[in-house]
């Protein structure tokens, strides 16, 4: 995870990456994309509905989801061996 800009002349392939951690782009090596039986309680209707208390606060998951992938993309172009 350390050589990823390494083995792109130097450059970071944020997009790329995105791709993979989001799932657009299939790794062979990690089998198939298909989510664990237990993935259904993770969905964004299941997750909204545990955290509605007095307040019933809402929010956008895919905006979550998006800020999170930024973040592991962050954190990996910071770790590059350049």
């Amino acid at each position: 995870m350390t050589i990823l800009a390494k083995k792109n002349n130097g450059v970071f392939p944020v997009k790329a990456i995105y791709e993979i951690i989001d799932g657009r782009q299939p790794v062979l090596g990690h089998g198939t994309r298909d989510m664990p039986i237990w993935g259904n309680r993770y969905t964004p209707s299941q997750i909204q509905q545990a955290i509605r208390g007095p307040l019933d606060l809402t929010y956008d998951p895919e905006f979550i989801v998006r800020t999170r992938i930024l973040a592991i993309i962050d954190y990996l172009n910071r770790i590059q061996e350049r």
